[in-house]
């Protein structure tokens, strides 16, 4: 289970310089995704957690986000502020979801 403030790359992203936005373009997307991934998870999950009221679906959410950055970074795709990307897909897909949940239960019940 995913648990807040203790990470399991936490040494690898010690060994690694801050990402900014003036970033070089030679760090790999991957590189750029676990930094931020160190910074922001909690962050990022804390805000998830608020919106959807289930650590377990906040922790889809938050794993849902950071993947989609990670892809779009790998496309070669700018993000100048990616916190804030990061936090616009956060809110997207916990609506999305909560949605998704009211739909169920209105089927279902």
């Amino acid at each position: 289970m995913f648990q807040p403030g203790k990470g399991d790359s936490s040494a690898i992203a010690e060994s690694l310089p801050v990402f900014t936005q003036d970033d070089t373009p030679d760090r790999t997307a991957s590189e750029r995704v676990l930094v931020l991934f160190q910074e922001l998870r909690d962050p990022v999950f804390a805000f998830a957690l608020q919106t959807v009221r289930n650590a377990g679906e906040a922790e889809d959410l938050t794993q849902e986000a950071f993947l989609r950055l990670f892809r779009c970074l790998r496309e070669d795709r700018v993000v100048r502020n990616p916190k804030a990307w990061l936090f616009a897909v956060a809110h997207y897909l916990a609506n999305d979801s909560m949605r998704t949940d009211k739909q169920k239960a209105g089927v279902d019940g």
